[in-house]
């Protein structure tokens, strides 16, 4: 994947078709969830790339985070 530029916001037009850009829960559940489009460049650049479907982390660290609960946290705790 090429490098992300963080500084060029997304807009409706980069999502993909079957994106509606709304936030949406994972299937396992648990209720933590990408944000909706606009609020989280980090979920508007992955949700252009990878669609509502891609595998991300989600914008919500569990409750024993071990990063300090930091935003999309990727810790073996949360994964």
């Amino acid at each position: 994947m090429p490098a992300v530029d963080w500084n060029t916001p997304v807009t409706r037009e980069d999502l993909r078709p079957d994106d509606d850009g709304n936030a949406h829960p994972y299937a396992d559940g648990t209720g933590y969830r990408v944000v909706a489009f606009g609020i989280c460049s980090f979920c508007d650049h992955m949700r252009a790339d990878w669609g509502p479907g891609g595998f991300f982390p989600s914008h919500t660290a569990m409750r024993g985070c071990e990063s300090g609960k930091r935003n999309h946290c990727t810790c073996d705790t949360c994964f």
